[in-house]
């Protein structure tokens, strides 16, 4: 069973992500409680553009940070997590501000794609940089998980699908599945029963950049792969019903879910006082371990 937080892998969770572990904790122990042998897993995004604005971020702050250089990167003499200058606290703030500025500025968006392309070809310094910013948020969530007394046994990220994608698009493309469309590669995912019509699902842009619904799509064939599954349970919220629907459909055209259902369990959305889903990349949004703390201060 996946749980998927919704959540960037370099900050902390915030009240937003209380839906999605509440629920998946609740289904992990009642399959168990039935019998069930189940193996959660939480699924965090940790490799897109928003890693690239957060490096470009800190590369403005500190240019001369050793993950940026030459020399010191050349002999791994790269800074340990213990002795970054900004911690998770500092984290939480900078992902906002370089969201925005990248929106109003193309100069820091081209800063930011850079960064991103940078730590995707495998830059050591970049790859270092991004390691470190893991350790540090992952531990934040961590302690609140263990505070809600949730339980995972992986966290397959987004960043270890990828070394998959390409194996996936290549399967796909060599039996047909998936086809070029004005240069970005796709699979038609449409089926007789449709009343609407349903869109492709885009595996690769045409600038070759992959999506989230590659990584999904890479993920269920290394789960599928490496385990004896016969269920799958997405615990993500409804505004994915789609995505989840086309990833679905795809992963049985591949053939990469044979015997094995697929779930998508939605559910609503934790809004803020503007009516408007909490989103990271906005700011402003209570973390969920100062909720935790302040419920257990009222119920005392």
């Amino acid at each position: 069973m996946d749980a998927d937080l919704q959540c960037n892998g370099d900050l902390p969770l915030h009240v937003g992500h209380l839906r999605s572990l509440v629920i998946g904790e609740s289904l992990r122990r009642l399959l168990v409680a039935q019998g069930h042998h189940v193996v959660y897993d939480v699924h965090v995004d940790d490799w897109g553009l928003q890693m690239g604005m957060l490096i470009a971020a800190i590369r403005r702050r500190w240019p001369d940070l050793s993950f940026f250089g030459g020399k010191d990167v050349e002999r791994g003499n790269i800074l340990a997590a213990t002795e970054l200058p900004f911690d998770i606290e500092d984290l939480q703030l900078f992902y906002p501000e370089a969201a925005a500025a990248c929106k109003a500025d193309p100069e820091r968006m081209a800063e930011a794609r850079e960064a991103t392309a940078m730590l995707q070809s495998g830059r050591p310094g970049y790859v270092a940089l991004w390691t470190a910013i893991r350790q540090i948020s992952f531990a934040s969530h961590q302690q609140d998980i263990d505070a809600l007394e949730a339980h995972f046994d992986l966290w397959f990220s987004e960043s270890d699908a990828q070394s998959f994608i390409g194996e996936t698009i290549d399967s796909l493309r060599a039996r047909k599945i998936a086809i070029e469309d004005d240069n970005a590669i796709v699979v038609d995912v449409t089926e007789a029963v449709d009343k609407k019509p349903m869109p492709p699902l885009l595996l690769a842009k045409s600038d070759g950049a992959s999506t989230y619904a590659t990584t999904d799509l890479a993920t269920i064939f290394v789960r599928t792969c490496e385990n004896v599954l016969d269920r799958i349970i997405y615990v993500v919220d409804q505004r994915q019903s789609l995505h989840f629907e086309q990833v679905f459909r795809a992963a049985r055209l591949a053939d990469f879910a044979r015997g094995v259902e697929l779930i998508h369990v939605g559910f609503g959305t934790v809004n803020g006082s503007h009516g408007k889903p909490y989103r990271t990349r906005d700011g402003g949004v209570a973390r969920l371990r100062d909720l935790l703390t302040e419920a257990i201060e009222k119920a005392r």
